[in-house]
């Protein structure tokens, strides 16, 4: 029993890292975004003020950048749950100073020792009587 209690811990943070590392990839493209967004509404307000372009049409920029905004807003949000309840299945304080690190790359967990130990390299071998 103590083995899939185990196995159904180990699967959840699998789970929930995945989820967690997506989120933050997600809020750190949409952090990007919204800089771009910055800059293209400042050429924008630049080229109304010589009149190239119409108020209305610079000011779709300030709306684009307004919308991604409010979901980086709640892209980090999800990302803040996502590291609390990370920490929660790993029996850490919510506040813990602990720095996670995105990956999408999940590892293959075995629950077989024999196929454990096939997957790792044999011991180095120790010559007896070397000098």
């Amino acid at each position: 029993e103590a083995r899939v209690a185990e196995a159904r811990i180990l699967r959840e943070l699998d789970l929930q890292w995945a989820k967690w590392s997506a989120a933050r990839l997600a809020a750190d493209v949409l952090e990007d975004l919204v800089g771009r967004l910055t800059d293209l509404e400042t050429i924008a307000t630049r080229l109304a003020s010589t009149q190239l372009i119409t108020s209305v049409e610079a000011r779709t920029f300030t709306l684009e950048r307004t919308a991604r905004e409010v979901q980086l807003v709640r892209a980090r949000a999800s990302v803040a749950a996502g590291e609390i309840g990370l920490k929660q299945l790993l029996g850490l304080p919510p506040e813990g100073p602990v720095v996670f690190l995105p990956s999408t790359v999940m590892p293959t967990r075995v629950a077989d020792p024999a196929e454990r130990r096939a997957g790792f390299p044999p011991p180095p071998r120790h010559g007896a009587g070397r000098a």
